[in-house]
């Protein structure tokens, strides 16, 4: 019998915090907090520690690879092709550590969601760590082709703003975004038809949109962060 939980029980509390922790998605009044609290609880610094050791072989595994030096002006055209960019994805595009980052932070996020053996034979689940460069946001997606099931939350953070809401994109081979959804949101099967673009390599991001979504389908707002999709 696997130990492995099953979906509908999720792994929580200080062990998911600790995760995260490592995962490096919190912002950085959570991580001072958390940093203060090792330094008293042996009990979470242990924990810390663990999924650190757990981490490490993974680590290894991904080396910085810079995207090639034309991808940036295709996808900030496709993206925002009638407005004036504040030049946020030309820093998230041109930091090499984020791309490595966000491979590393994406596989603990399915270890830490399901539970998952890292020394295990890799799932089909696909996920992505969504950050920001300087962290001031981050998301983590997480898709399983099986069932069809898309779900993405903020792990960490500021918010949307009160008139304002958080979009999902994902970015296929030929450039063009199509909707994910608004954050958080949980989509059961069929409820996009844009999830089945959703594969190893593509590019997953978040924007900023008015109060419900996007209204002509495509990005309207600043994009806030970016990730890739991974399997394991």
């Amino acid at each position: 019998m696997s130990d492995r939980p099953e979906p509908d029980d999720p792994i929580g509390g200080d062990d998911l915090l600790a995760a995260e922790y490592v995962l490096g998605v919190q912002d950085a009044e959570t991580r001072e907090s958390l940093d203060a609290r090792m330094r008293r609880d042996a009990d979470f610094a242990a924990a810390v520690e663990g999924w650190s050791e757990r981490l490490a072989p993974l680590d290894a595994a991904f080396a910085a690879v810079a995207p090639p030096p034309d991808a940036l002006a295709g996808i900030e055209a496709r993206l925002f092709a009638d407005q004036a960019r504040d030049g946020i994805m030309r820093r998230l595009w041109a930091s090499t550590g984020l791309w490595r980052g966000a491979a590393l932070a994406a596989s603990l996020a399915l270890a830490v969601v399901l539970g998952a053996d890292l020394t295990q034979a890799p799932a089909p689940t696909l996920i992505g760590a969504i950050t920001a460069p300087d962290g001031s946001r981050s998301f983590v997606a997480r898709f399983d082709p099986d069932t069809g099931t898309l779900s993405i939350r903020q792990s960490g953070g500021l918010p949307a703003p009160d008139d304002r809401s958080f979009e999902a994109w994902v970015i296929p081979a030929d450039g063009t975004p199509r909707s994910l959804g608004l954050v958080p949101a949980i989509a059961p099967a069929g409820a996009a038809a844009n999830h089945s673009l959703i594969a190893p390599g593509v590019t997953l991001a978040i924007s900023v949109e008015p109060l419900g979504g996007s209204p002509s389908g495509a990005p309207t707002g600043p994009v806030v962060a970016v990730g890739t999709a991974i399997a394991l």
